[in-house]
């Protein structure tokens, strides 16, 4: 069931107002009569209220008058504390949203290398003795949906650029990982070092994204965005998952690799390169 908030209007709002004022002279109506008195001649006077709020005399429109001004001035906080009481509420539900797809990102997107298997440290380290794994990305990549993770690491070395990028897969229970290569080409050019934007002032740069995705339904990554099938690589079904890593921190440009049956290993699945 769909719940909705809704701010009354402001004729109920006069009306509550008018009860508001009108429940002390009630209060009053109910205590006892007081002693009798000398009759005193009182002067009847009729208020009407008009569309536009307004409390006239009978046969005089010399504007509002008291009892309309007390209404509308209260039926006035009233509605503004509805609303702002509406707003604040709907302002503190989107802050909770955005803070709930923000906390699911970050833990879809970036799984913490303690939390990784430790073949998989392990076997880059086989490669990069000091290696340090700086972000990782789950996906279940090829036709057999294998357990794989994308991965960014620091090796720690002298280059001027020491980030790189490995897919890490479960095959037969066993870990393999494969490190995927930093230059890059298709039809439209070439990249020597994919991952040269993402390393500044000796720091790794957080924007960086691995995607878990496929270039067939993916609306950043695919043919229509400069984006190419490797020659000799074999078209997989377009459910078929690869894991996808940003080349560019400008362009929309790609680099993905996934399970290659044929190769029994892993392999660039498709390369997008964008520039001006």
């Amino acid at each position: 069931m769909k719940l909705e908030n809704r701010l009354p209007n402001r004729g109920t709002l006069r009306i509550a107002a008018a009860l508001v004022l009108a429940s002390p002279h009630t209060a009053q109506a109910q205590q006892p009569a007081a002693p009798a008195q000398a009759p005193i001649k009182i002067r009847i006077v009729t208020f009407l209220t008009g569309h536009a709020g307004w409390t006239r005399r009978r046969g005089h429109s010399d504007g509002p008058g008291p009892i309309s001004r007390h209404i509308d001035a209260i039926s006035h906080r009233i509605f503004e504390h509805a609303r702002w009481y509406y707003l604040s509420q709907d302002r503190a539900n989107m802050n909770l949203r955005l803070t709930f797809i923000s906390l699911c990102a970050v833990i879809s997107s970036a799984a913490h290398a303690d939390d990784l298997p430790a073949e998989i440290a392990g076997g880059m380290r086989k490669m990069f003795p000091t290696a340090a794994i700086l972000m990782s990305t789950p996906c279940r990549i090829g036709e057999d949906r294998l357990e794989s993770y994308g991965l960014i690491a620091n090796s720690n070395n002298k280059e001027e650029t020491p980030l790189r990028a490995f897919v890490a897969f479960k095959k037969d229970g066993k870990w393999n990982v494969n490190e995927v290569n930093r230059r890059i080409e298709n039809g439209k050019g070439f990249d020597d070092n994919f991952l040269k934007d993402f390393w500044t002032s000796n720091r790794f740069k957080k924007e960086y994204e691995i995607r878990c995705t496929t270039p067939a339904t993916d609306v950043d990554i695919n043919t229509k965005a400069n984006g190419e099938y490797p020659r000799g690589f074999r078209k997989i079904n377009a459910s078929a998952r690869h894991l996808c890593f940003q080349a560019s921190l400008q362009y929309n440009s790609w680099v993905c690799a996934t399970f290659d049956k044929i190769a029994d290993n892993t392999r660039i699945s498709f390369v997008q390169l964008n520039a001006d």
